[in-house]
């Protein structure tokens, strides 16, 4: 697969997909369930929306496709552990790590060495995620925070299999989805309130910041390269208590303004300066 394969339009869909991904806490915050239960729930309502959109139920179950589904469904369960057993500014911080995971993926593969453009985007992005939660967030409790570190490692996993051309995003994401259905069924049907509310979130969560988000993740990866893709994706994490913001009239503080404006400078920076022009070269 040449350079070619990269294109503007793959840029804005990973940026798109971002910011559908970070709907997901103003969403949540409307369901009474717990989180496993919301995981399954969206998840059966993505898995539904991605077979009409695909107009095909068959599956795929190639090697790289069947790692692709377990490393989303791994991220977004030890994600949900990890909410659960630490603060959520500390979950996001932790897994927003996950870009220099990526950067060690790719140096394994390549023996390459990673570009020093790359290292200092990574720490750079961090660190304006880590300002953008650090008004919110706690110390919260080691096992929490480890397991944030651990779906970090996992969403790095997916980045790294979704850049082989080989690989099947759409195939891996559907055996993500029915994976994390399976896994918090007997927790969804627990639950004693399907009123319209929780609902019609649920259906929200599952169509718009599960559903729509992987698709254009699945278009968006194939002409974007990884490392780059990751970086846009922190865009997630920022644009989070801007919805809480407008939604919720929370106002956002001095450091989280400064984290948003430190990650936007750090992607503008990597991929117009920090390139020079260049493509990277395609997995």
């Amino acid at each position: 697969m040449t350079e070619n394969r990269y294109s503007a339009k793959g840029y804005i869909a990973v940026l798109m997909t971002a910011l559908l991904w970070s709907t997901g806490g103003i969403f949540i915050k409307m369901i009474p369930w717990s989180a496993f239960s919301i995981n399954a729930g969206r998840c059966a309502v993505a898995l539904i929306f991605k077979f009409i959109t695909r107009k095909s139920i068959r599956i795929k179950f190639s090697l790289f496709s069947v790692l692709g589904g377990i490393a989303v469904s791994s991220t977004m369960t030890l994600f949900v552990f990890a909410n659960k057993l630490t603060t959520a500014g500390n979950a996001i911080t932790l897994q927003y790590s996950f870009p220099m995971f990526l950067i060690l993926f790719m140096w394994l593969k390549t023996r390459g060495r990673p570009k020093w453009t790359e290292l200092l985007t990574a720490v750079t992005v961090m660190a304006g995620v880590f300002l953008c939660c650090f008004e919110g967030s706690a110390r919260g409790s080691a096992g929490g925070n480890f397991l944030a570190v651990a779906s970090g490692i996992t969403f790095a996993g997916y980045f790294f299999i979704s850049s082989f051309p080989e690989s099947s995003p759409d195939d891996a994401n559907c055996i993500g989805f029915m994976l994390g259905l399976l896994t918090g069924l007997p927790s969804l049907l627990s639950e004693r309130d399907f009123s319209f509310r929780p609902v019609i979130f649920v259906i929200l969560l599952g169509v718009l910041q599960v559903g729509l988000a992987y698709i254009l993740f699945e278009y968006g990866i194939k002409r974007v390269p990884a490392v780059s893709a990751s970086f846009i994706s922190a865009v997630e994490p920022v644009a989070s208590p801007v919805w809480v913001a407008l939604f919720y009239g929370e106002r956002m503080g001095t450091y989280a303004v400064a984290g948003s404006a430190l990650v936007i400078a750090s992607m503008v920076f990597y991929n117009v300066a920090g390139n020079g022009g260049k493509k990277e070269k395609p997995v």
